[in-house]
């Protein structure tokens, strides 16, 4: 790093960059107590999508690859060079294609032209500086130099995803390309990895193992200019020539080494510790514990959202969107700080909720887990949060940075797969499909006695989907369903009302089986989407309802899920109830 103590400790210091807008904060008050808040939209749960697996270009569903990929050497001695190479594999079926792979069929089906997001997401492009996938000589290297890798994947773009789309409930047909809901989620995943945001905080990055241990050093070097005499401190010499040529790896010259003295090198050392207290000491202590209060106050307690925090304080990031959170102030003491102002000290337990991405591609539903973090409240006299610190296991284990997705840019973006579009993803999803939509559809269901069941009041508390809460019906029982519309809904549209096979799953969320949906029936608007229905075979299942254009452009969905038992035996038989039939004519 440079050639000289004046150059090495300039282009130390250097940055570049230009800072993400700030998340904007509320003018918030505290009081001693406990409070809750929760998002009014509840993100979604998803994969995320490893780098290393890379199953966004070689596929998630069977056991043929999208593509293949092979190592070898072409030529012998000085000639011989290494080949990485990723080939189509012919014998992966169309409905196992990787989620990229069916978007470039649909894309290639609709404008013409096969963009290749999936061979991209695979090989990278190191022009662009693109790598979303771990091989060849860069995993060579990575596994030489002890880089670990295993942990990167697409939690940003899922988590962006999870709060600003509604989530893919269904399977979709495009083109005569059938997405399942894997395959949505994923493709979602990506195309919101590059989203614009709002961003506080700094991202802590673990430093070289030489700064590590030059840090300690350094500090020990200045303690000894500031007491040692200059005769103590020519014995010591060594010491500052030695931590100088490990910390900026550059061995000085004999003619150097010569005249040098130790006081020539206080500017270095603290130039050093300053810029690894900022770069690194102060990184790690952010986010500091009243910017984090007041975020949560106002993003979600304020505005009813969802933002997302990277909850490891170290070098690895794991972003997930917090929808939910409880907080408990307890007074501990008035008092002036230094400046002479009167201060309010409280000890506050606060937890967060979280969606997670540790889950199934198919997942459907919200998985979470909470976590807990303790810490002190400094406010002013009103109540306004002025500082703070973090205590017990918090100190070490509390969010590294917040950020708040804003916007989606619908054309290429450089910092994802650019081959990948938003504003062509968008035809394949149903149209009003983003979390601020007002237009929508809510699912109804009328049990035989007028009862009716909403799919909005049968989710419960924290949840986006009604799998952990059913509407209980008997098999052959007379049912309705119908739709409500909201929002800018037209009424002259066709519903599609199916039967969705799903699995159990823990945490609230369930898994999408493979097969196709079962039709239960179709109705275009005369009046009402009123659609009689009736179940043969008991067992739990979601019916997932779809509002589709004329033209057959999906508008809307909704589903609700219903658990079908058994009728007693002495119920009157109902009259040959109707076992729909399996298609897959639905957008």
């Amino acid at each position: 790093m440079g050639r000289s103590m004046q150059v090495v400790t300039v282009a130390l210091l250097a940055t570049s960059g230009a800072a993400a807008e700030e998340i904007r904060l509320a003018d918030v008050k505290v009081v001693a107590g406990e409070s809750e808040a929760q998002a009014t939209y509840i993100p979604w749960s998803g994969d995320w999508w490893n780098q290393d697996d890379a199953k966004l270009g070689f596929g998630w569903a069977g056991p043929e690859r999208t593509y293949t990929y092979e190592e070898r050497t072409d030529g012998t001695g000085a000639a011989a060079k290494k080949v990485y190479e990723f080939k189509r594999n012919d014998k992966c079926p169309e409905a196992d294609l990787a989620p990229l792979a069916k978007y470039d069929l649909y894309v290639q089906r609709r404008y013409g032209k096969d963009p290749e997001s999936a061979l991209l997401e695979l090989k990278g492009d190191p022009a662009k500086d693109f790598f979303h996938h771990v091989y060849g000589e860069r995993r060579e290297k990575f596994d030489k130099d002890g880089v670990s890798y295993s942990w990167w994947g697409h939690c940003n773009g899922w988590a962006a995803a999870g709060i600003m789309e509604r989530e893919p409930l269904s399977d979709i047909i495009a083109k005569d390309v059938r997405f399942e809901v894997a395959d949505l989620k994923g493709l979602l995943t990506e195309s919101y990895f590059g989203v614009e945001s709002s961003f506080t905080g700094r991202r802590y990055n673990k430093p070289p193992k030489h700064y590590e241990e030059g840090y300690p050093k350094a500090k020990e070097l200045l303690e000894a200019l500031d007491k040692l005499t200059p005769d103590q401190l020519k014995d010591r010499k060594g010491e500052f020539v030695e931590w100088y040529e490990k910390v900026f790896e550059q061995k000085l010259d004999d003619a150097t080494r010569a005249r040098v003295e130790p006081k020539a090198f206080r500017k270095p050392l603290e130039r050093f510790r300053d810029f690894y207290d900022r770069t690194y000491t102060e990184a790690f202590k952010d986010i500091r514990p009243d910017v984090f209060h007041r975020i949560l106050l106002t993003i979600i307690g304020k505005n009813g959202g969802a933002l997302v925090f990277d909850t490891s304080a170290n070098e690895q990031v794991w972003n997930y969107p917090a929808y939910a959170y409880k907080t408990r102030l307890t007074h501990k003491e008035d008092f002036t700080d230094k400046d002479g102002n009167a201060r309010k000290r409280y000890t506050v337990e606060t937890s967060v909720r979280f969606a997670t991405d540790g889950v199934d591609e198919s997942v459907l539903g919200v998985k979470s887990f909470e976590n807990h973090y303790g810490y002190e409240l400094v406010t002013d006299t009103d109540g306004r949060p002025v500082d703070g610190e973090w205590t017990g296991p918090s100190v070490d284990q509390h969010p590294d940075f917040a950020w708040v997705p804003l916007n989606n840019p619908y054309g290429p973006d450089d910092e994802e797969n650019y081959k990948l579009e938003y504003r062509r993803l968008k035809g394949i999803l149903p149209l009003f499909n983003t979390a601020k939509d007002k237009e929508r559809i809510v699912l109804k269901l009328q049990l035989p006695d007028g009862t009716r069941f909403r799919s909005d009041e049968r989710r419960p508390k924290g949840e986006v989907r009604t799998w952990s809460n059913p509407v209980k019906v008997l098999t052959g029982q007379d049912l309705i369903l119908d739709l409500a519309k909201e929002g800018g809904l037209r009424s002259d549209w066709t519903a599609r009302y199916y039967a969705q096979e799903m699995e159990s799953h823990w945490g609230g969320a369930a898994t999408v089986r493979r097969d196709a949906p079962v039709l239960l029936d179709r109705n275009t608007w005369f009046g009402g989407y009123d659609s009689d229905v009736r179940f043969a075979e008991p067992g739990r299942k979601m019916v997932v309802a779809k509002l589709a254009s004329r033209n057959g452009r999906l508008l809307a969905w909704d589903e609700i899920t219903v658990l079908v038992e058994t009728a007693p035996a002495n119920a009157p038989a109902p009259a040959a109830p109707a076992t729909p039939a399996a298609t897959t004519s639905a957008p």
